[in-house]
């Protein structure tokens, strides 16, 4: 029960980070964007960004997160090397975002209106740093707990 408990959370976690990580990519980017072909922040899009990224985060982690978290509690223990991992992966994953927002229409967004993918790749790349350090503290508090009740 406390394996599925972890998950649950962990999964809850990974979707208000992507949320957060997508808000703020908008907000350092897609606010520089004035065109009315981009249904972002400025053009009334927020009930519309809040459901795709809240969906796609759901669809990430069930697909992504949840088995690369299992297979990596499982055989690598290391903290190092989840942080590495997973920062690595919202860094990539940072870049595909950015290219699904802003790339469409042979990049000319990104062109025209001067978007740099280095605020993505940061902001992704802490939303996977985010999520290995809470992973961390949570599996620690719950092995603390565990000792406690045995004892």
């Amino acid at each position: 029960m406390e394996t599925v408990k972890h998950y649950l959370t962990m999964g809850l976690l990974f979707i208000s980070l992507f949320t957060v990580a997508l808000f703020s990519l908008e907000l350092f980017e897609g606010r520089k964007i004035s065109t009315t072909l981009y249904v972002g922040l400025n053009n009334g899009g927020f009930s519309l960004m809040l459901v795709l990224s809240l969906l796609l985060g759901f669809v990430i982690f069930l697909f992504i997160f949840l088995p690369l978290t299992f297979i990596l509690d499982k055989f690598l223990p290391s903290f190092l090397i989840k942080l590495i991992v997973f920062s690595a992966i919202g860094c990539l994953g940072g870049i595909g975002v950015f290219n699904m927002m802003y790339g469409f229409q042979g990049g000319y967004l990104i062109t025209e209106y001067d978007l740099n993918i280095n605020s993505s790749i940061l902001i992704f790349g802490l939303a996977g740093l985010s999520y290995a350090l809470f992973g961390h503290h949570l599996k620690k508090r719950t092995q603390s707990s565990k000792k406690c009740s045995t004892s």
